[in-house]
């Protein structure tokens, strides 16, 4: 009985290890889904936007007034890499809408102010629409549908990669962006095609501040996969970097991770550092972002709401004079930088 539990948890595990990277990639992809708006293309499921469950409008939930993440993103699909500004308006104007529904049950009860609902007494701090996000999940081979993920490295013949993606890919920070189809076309290479072999997904994260640039990229491997030498991971690495400085300086470090295996090159770089710049503060924000721990993937927004808890102190803890004491904010939470 103790052997067959044991084999159990043994094929459970493997289980878990094969689909840790479809699962990661899927709640990104449902991300990406929402902030641009594309509902995840199935073709299982025949129901339009409005037929489907996830997309139906439900004013009333639980009791309460609100409206759901997928129900706010889903009014229109769009089928082009293209990034329109006017439809990140149109986005942020939903939202601010959406917020103002469930909030109005306080204007009623008489426990907020009405004009705090909209502008300007409702405050956006807006995102750029490109280069916003500092980490991706890219899964490695064929997909199960046309239009599965929102970036892949997809097999071509003589084991060729391809970088296919359904989304721009400049909505990822420089440095990613870069990278992207700079390892696909040296994972291509005849030196580094026995590389793909179990490899399930690649994992980067860069930094927004600091000089020079932080990139860390991670290979990815299922139980049947091994993890390259050390020799090779920095061989990798190097021509990576190589490549990258084109689009200007930057430092790049490369990990592998397979079952209790895991490598980087340099040794023991599995972090990237990242300076954010707030305004207002005379020095910047420092964090040490470690690979796989939670961090806010869009570093313009980390920095706009550390400058948001800033002004609340400032007009409210030290009533806007300089003459006040200064008050310090101490961060105390799970992740680096997620306010």
């Amino acid at each position: 009985n103790n052997n067959n539990s044991n084999n159990n948890n043994n094929n459970s595990n493997n289980a878990s290890q094969r689909n840790g990277a479809s699962t990661a990639a899927a709640r990104l992809e449902a991300a990406y889904r929402r902030a641009q708006r594309q509902p995840r293309q199935d073709p299982t499921n025949t129901a339009t936007p409005s037929e489907s469950s996830n997309f139906a409008p439900r004013a009333r939930r639980n009791g309460r007034t609100g409206i759901t993440s997928a129900e706010l993103t889903a009014c229109k699909a769009h089928k082009t890499l293209d990034i329109d500004e006017g439809i990140y308006e149109e986005q942020l104007q939903q939202k601010a809408e959406a917020v103002a529904t469930i909030l109005e049950p306080l204007v009623s009860n008489n426990k907020l102010k009405g004009d705090l609902l909209a502008l300007p007494g409702m405050e956006m701090r807006r995102s750029p629409i490109r280069h916003f996000r500092a980490r991706t999940v890219v899964p490695v081979g064929t997909a199960k549908f046309e239009g599965e993920g929102i970036f892949r490295l997809a097999p071509k013949s003589e084991g060729k990669l391809e970088l296919q993606a359904t989304l721009a890919v400049d909505t990822l920070l420089p440095s990613l962006a870069a990278a992207l189809p700079v390892l696909a076309e040296l994972l291509s290479q005849a030196e580094y095609q026995p590389l793909q072999q179990g490899l399930r997904c690649l994992k980067l994260h860069g930094s927004y501040g600091g000089e020079p640039r932080q990139l860390l990229a991670s290979l990815v491997y299922g139980p049947e996969g091994e993890a390259p030498t050390t020799e090779v991971l920095e061989n990798l690495r190097s021509e990576l970097e190589a490549k990258l400085q084109e689009s200007g300086r930057l430092q790049v470090s490369l990990m592998s991770q397979a079952r209790n295996v895991q490598r980087c090159a340099p040794e023991n770089r599995d972090f990237v550092d990242e300076i954010l710049e707030v305004p207002g503060r005379e020095k910047a924000l420092k964090y040490r972002q470690p690979f796989g721990q939670f961090s806010n993937p869009n570093p313009h927004i980390a920095i706009a709401t550390a400058a948001w808890l800033s002004d609340v102190i400032r007009e409210n803890v030290n009533l806007g004079s300089p003459e006040d004491p200064q008050t310090d904010l101490l961060e105390l939470y799970c992740g680096a930088g997620s306010h």
